[in-house]
């Protein structure tokens, strides 16, 4: 049977230390402890991938669906927001949906309406955050002129954080 030696207190080592096996406890190493070129295999991380899309920003807003990721890994949607390079006018509004394999995540669609101004970011608030490999996500746009001037330049941002593959 193996003795164990207990050392109570701090030590210092002023050389390299080794030991054949050795138990860490859990949240002891943080991130300043990496060294930069620590070269940690991807297999080891949790990646985040923030995809942009938009519609051109000359071009007024139409209805409009494409895809915006396809999942890596299992992950969970951090965040989704969108805006316009030039705002609504009047009655005009535009909805910007986030879709997981043609289902919404979002409780409601992001809206933009004459209220809110160029470049200003509008979150949508997440319903369903929790993805799985393979899931395609979407934006769907869905504009209506009211009366009103639709948008120009609708873009959107999700922030997806997912387990190494």
């Amino acid at each position: 049977m193996a003795v164990v030696a207990r050392i109570e207190g701090d030590i210092f080592v002023a050389g390299d230390l080794s030991a054949s096996s050795m138990g860490v406890p859990e949240l002891t190493i943080v991130d300043a402890m990496v060294a930069t070129g620590a070269a940690i295999g991807a297999a080891k991380l949790v990646h985040q991938y923030e995809k942009n899309s938009q519609q051109e920003s000359g071009t007024t807003a139409t209805d409009e669906t494409y895809v915006n990721h396809v999942a890596y890994g299992a992950g969970t949607l951090q965040s989704f927001k969108v805006g316009a390079v030039t705002a609504c006018v009047g009655a005009a509004t535009c909805d910007i949906d986030l879709l997981k394999n043609g289902v919404t995540v979002l409780n409601a669609a992001a809206q933009l309406t004459s209220s809110i101004t160029a470049f200003e970011l509008v979150t949508g608030v997440i319903g369903t955050a929790a993805y799985v490999a393979g899931d395609v996500f979407e934006v769907d746009i869905d504009t209506t002129a009211g009366g009103g001037t639709e948008a120009v330049g609708v873009f959107a941002n999700a922030v997806y954080r997912e387990a190494a593959v």
